[in-house]
C-alpha cells in the first residue's frame, strides 16, 4: 500500500512537470505513464515487486 502512494505522489508530480513550459515535457509525460502503470499493476498483483 505505501508503495501505490508513493508512485501515486510521482504521477502527481511527473504529470505536473509535463503540464508545465519546460523543455523536458515529452519526459514527465512519460514518467508519468510509466508511475501510472506501476499504480496499476501493483493493484492488480498486490506483489510491490510485480512478481519479479
Amino acid at each position: 500500500m505505501t508503495a501505490k502512494f508513493v508512485a501515486l505522489g510521482i504521477y502527481f508530480a511527473t504529470g505536473h512537470w509535463a503540464f508545465g513550459r519546460g523543455e523536458f515535457r515529452v519526459l514527465g509525460y512519460v514518467l508519468a505513464l510509466i508511475a501510472l502503470a506501476y499504480v496499476m499493476a501493483v493493484s492488480v498483483t498486490r506483489q510491490v515487486l510485480l512478481g519479479l
